[in-house]
């Protein structure tokens, strides 16, 4: 794990779940004097049931890719790779002031996307 000095960095939970299973393993899976170890298994709990669970970094990479020509902002990608919107209502919410960059069409369009391209959670 890197520590990037200053500013604000933003991590995906598909990014965040790598962490924690890396840091899983580097204590070993016990739970014994860590203090960490219930945070982490709860942590990582939630995360099974997420759309990260099922996400890898190729899928991610063509999503960054298809989406390129929305001009969406780091968060509002990252926004829309944690929940998997399903329906452009679902997606409105998770864009900053939607309705002046976004039409209809163009969030039916990102939805269509995000179902061919990230996969469904199990």
């Amino acid at each position: 794990m890197e520590i990037v000095p200053g500013g604000e960095v933003l991590l995906s939970n598909f990014e965040v779940l790598q962490i924690l299973k890396e840091s899983q393993s580097y204590s070993g899976g016990k739970h014994g004097k860590d203090p960490l170890a219930t945070i982490r298994y709860e942590t990582l709990e939630y995360f099974k049931r997420s759309p990260c669970n099922v996400q890898n970094e190729e899928c991610i990479k063509n999503l960054v890719h298809a989406l390129k020509p929305y001009k969406l902002t780091n968060k509002e990608f990252l926004s829309i790779l944690n929940a998997r919107p399903t329906a452009p209502a679902d997606l409105a919410p998770l864009l900053n002031e939607s309705e002046d960059h976004m039409t209809d069409e163009n969030m039916a369009d990102i939805v269509q996307l995000i179902s061919e391209i990230l996969p469904a959670p199990k």
